[in-house]
């Protein structure tokens, strides 16, 4: 006959073994979930002393075609430069490959030796586009974004070709590509602020936690 003391010892150590062994699983899975979903670069837009470049990721190194920032082009709905890539409504084009804007995770804007560098990011698996959409990102082509006073964004907030401004809260960085960016009064950015060739202008009395870069 098994002594009550000792069945409650039993039990007691049988259930931290089964708690340890859960939350063992769960690790092992959490880590699992974080080695198949790693972000990586998708490609790379410098602009360096009235130069475009456009840089992507290829066999440990990059492949990179260059232009001169005044002669890219805005006809109806396409940016382009020469016959190498263009910006359209799905995406940016490189030598007839098409890198989709929904495929954009992050983005990482830095400046060194007088170039601003814009690196985007994308996932090994990319999640649906609802997903995408409940992250916080709003990119758009040539749509004008306005983020109003009471907004708060999560993720990133980009436009190619459309003009931005910002009333609300922004959590991360906000890119125009070729339109302007307004920072308005009482807004608040928490990352950068950038534009390739418009401008970038901020009230007074607005916060912005990181740099502004602009071309101009």
């Amino acid at each position: 006959m098994i002594k009550p003391k000792l069945l409650t010892n039993v039990l007691f150590s049988l259930g931290i073994f089964v708690i340890v062994s859960s939350l063992q699983a769960q690790e092992s899975e959490y880590k699992d979930y974080q080695m198949t979903s790693q972000k990586q670069e998708y490609f790379k837009i410098t602009l360096e002393r009235g130069y475009v470049k456009i840089s992507l990721p290829e066999g440990g190194g990059y492949t990179t075609v260059r232009y001169r920032a005044g002669d890219i082009k805005q006809k109806g709905d396409i940016v382009y430069a020469g016959d190498l890539f263009f910006f359209n409504g799905e995406g940016l084009t490189v030598n007839n490959e098409l890198y989709p804007y929904d495929q954009i995770y992050d983005v990482r804007i830095n400046e060194r030796d007088n170039q601003i560098v814009l690196t985007f990011y994308t996932k090994d698996n990319m999640p649906t586009r609802l997903s995408r959409t409940r992250r916080g990102n709003i990119i758009t082509f040539t749509d004008k974004i306005i983020i109003k006073e009471d907004e708060f964004i999560r993720g990133i907030i980009l436009s190619v070709k459309g003009d931005i401004e910002i009333y609300g809260e922004g959590n991360k960085d906000v890119i125009s590509l070729f339109g302007d960016v307004y920072i308005g009064d009482g807004a608040v950015v928490r990352g950068d602020v950038a534009t390739l060739t418009g401008r970038a202008d901020a009230d007074r009395d607005a916060s912005i936690y990181g740099e502004i870069f602009t071309g101009k």
